[in-house]
């Protein structure tokens, strides 16, 4: 297992990868082993252990995944592909430094529908990255750098708390994304059609002020 951490001009990025094929209770231990209570974003940005370990799990794994192939990228490229777009971004909106965590990923969701790149923003000041290998991925990682990005912003200055709050943000965030580095609309925007989005709103209209995760992941299921 590689945990490796450098600091940039821009981030402090945390890599936990695995040199080796391995299966999931070995990877989660290995990244318990190395999660510590920060005082500025607690565990990852998350209040305790067993919430950012269930966030981290399902994000790496999936539901039904239980192993992880060896993760073959160099790391420096990543670093350099991260620190590049978050120069761009600092052009528009500058901040100060902050904590990226880099995991890989089998989970198929990830793989199929994004392009091998997802990210996470649970706090001010920090992101989570998971990535595949094998995939596409240097294209959606500047991608998901800028859209997390710009979700530090919201949890810095704003409260961050119902389905409504995460729908506006989720919207800011890609136009931020789109303004910075441009290119297409991401895929997931383009999923629905627009007589979709209006059915779906209508049955998560009167959940608009709810603050539990539960109705957030439902909104997205």
């Amino acid at each position: 297992m590689i945990n490796y951490r450098l600091k940039t001009k821009e981030a402090y990025l945390h890599f936990l990868i695995n040199d080796t094929r391995c299966n999931k209770k070995e990877f989660l231990s290995f990244v318990l082993k190395n999660m510590s209570n920060h005082k500025e974003i607690g565990y990852m940005g998350h209040k305790t252990k067993k919430e950012a370990i269930s966030v981290i799990s399902n994000s790496i794994f999936g539901k039904s995944n239980n192993h992880l192939s060896k993760f073959e990228v160099d790391l420096n490229k990543i670093s350099k592909i991260i620190s590049k777009t978050l120069k761009l971004c600092n052009k528009v909106v500058n901040s100060n430094k902050i904590y990226i965590f880099i995991f890989p990923t089998n989970n198929p969701f990830i793989i199929k529908n994004m392009r091998g790149v997802s990210g996470y923003c649970p706090w001010k000041k920090t992101i989570l990255l998971f990535l595949n290998n094998n995939c596409d991925w240097e294209l959606a990682l500047k991608e998901t750098i800028c859209h997390e990005y710009a979700h530090t912003f919201s949890h810095k200055n704003h409260n961050w708390i119902t389905l409504e709050d995460s729908i506006v943000f989720e919207g800011i965030a890609e136009h931020f994304r789109e303004n910075v580095i441009g290119g297409k609309h991401a895929l997931w925007t383009l999923a629905l059609k627009k007589s979709e989005v209006k059915a779906l709103f209508q049955d998560i209209k009167d959940s608009l002020n709810d603050e539990s995760y539960g109705s957030y992941v439902k909104a997205l299921d």
